[in-house]
């Protein structure tokens, strides 16, 4: 009779634990970067009003991985990581025009700002 009354408690015992397995819920891995386009080719001196961005960032704290992607060519460009402090953590240049997709290995434990600077183009973001 104690064994069947402790194999019950068992069977118990693990199904509150698949329970509660089940409801914790995990913080979003990913997120967005919005890239604010300062200076666009084209338009020297206007203030810039485009509704679709040229550059799409997402930054990705599982793997650590810094995705930007760009939408159309602006040429070659510099992608700069700067801390709270003003130092530039990482610098890696591109040709938009043969690398539309750039991935930066990355660990963030504070905020930066992502800086994209080109001849025709400059963005900003913060992550």
């Amino acid at each position: 009779m104690k064994k069947l009354f402790l194999i019950f408690l068992v069977f118990v015992f693990m199904g509150t634990l698949r329970v509660k397995a089940h409801f914790i819920e995990r913080q979003p891995s990913t997120r967005e970067i919005v890239v604010r386009d300062i200076r666009l080719p084209g338009t020297p001196h206007k203030p810039i009003r485009s509704v679709n961005s040229i550059v799409y960032a997402i930054y990705s704290s599982d793997t650590s991985l810094l995705e930007i992607s760009f939408t159309q060519d602006i040429g070659v460009v510099q992608i700069l990581i700067i801390d709270t402090m003003g130092q530039t953590i990482v610098a890696h240049a591109c040709d938009t025009n043969t690398e539309s997709d750039v991935f930066i290995d990355i660990s963030l434990d504070e905020p930066y700002m992502l800086r994209i600077v080109g001849s025709d183009y400059e963005g900003e973001g913060y992550f």
